[in-house]
């Protein structure tokens, strides 16, 4: 039986349909496997931001938290560690001093500073130092300084384990007094270098602290 020109072009039809059908399902597994390619890369960058905004975010977060619970911001100063400038020691290890900032409103007039350190069960051994300023503006800043100039040893003694900075405050209508106590460790993953683990604040003639940033290397 001879075939007709039709069964032919039946047959070239079914061919050719068959044919982009194989080419379309080729462009699609294509597509399919670059999109998973860029939903992985996606993927990847997104995670990678995301444990970079933790690691930022739990660096920041104790003296944020710190600061929001106790400046009040729209009513008084609060004192916190300058934290772009470290707690350093001298190269002569008879210096030591911390910059302070007024995170909070109005003027800070600072009054007294002196390093404080507990001796067993009697009363806390402290050593006075001064101010590089009285009156810190809102955003200012001022070192709290101490020099043991011919007292090596107790200089020593001091950083020697864990003590504390006190800075005594008022606001500039000297209605609220204040103290802000730095507390001060050799940090093991910072060679040892001195930093502040932690900033409580402690209203005049009150026997505690009433707002505390919690212990952890703010520095």
């Amino acid at each position: 039986m001879i075939a007709s020109a039709w069964t032919f072009g039946w047959e070239a039809l079914v061919a050719i349909g068959t044919l982009l059908l194989a080419i379309g399902t080729i462009v699609l597994a294509v597509g399919t496997l670059l999109t998973a390619k860029r939903t992985k890369t996606l993927a990847e960058k997104t995670e990678g931001i995301a444990t970079e905004t933790e690691r930022l975010a739990n660096e920041t977060k104790t003296l944020a938290d710190l600061q929001l619970r106790a400046q009040q911001a729209a009513v008084k100063p609060t004192l916190m560690p300058w934290i772009d400038d470290p707690l350093g020691v001298a190269g002569d290890q008879t210096h030591l001093s911390l910059k302070v900032r007024n995170v909070g409103a109005g003027l800070a007039l600072l009054h007294t500073t002196r390093l404080m350190r507990t001796r067993g069960a009697g009363r806390p051994d402290e050593y006075g130092g001064t101010l590089t300023s009285t009156v810190i503006p809102a955003g200012e800043g001022a070192f709290a300084q101490f020099r043991f100039q011919g007292q090596e040893a107790r200089f020593a003694d001091f950083t020697a384990g864990s003590f504390w900075i006190e800075v005594v405050y008022t606001d500039a209508e000297e209605e609220q007094k204040e103290t802000a106590l730095f507390h001060v460790e050799k940090l093991a993953h910072r060679d040892n270098m001195l930093g502040v683990v932690r900033v409580e604040l402690q209203r005049d003639g009150e026997d505690a602290p009433y707002a505390s940033s919690g212990y952890g290397a703010i520095r």
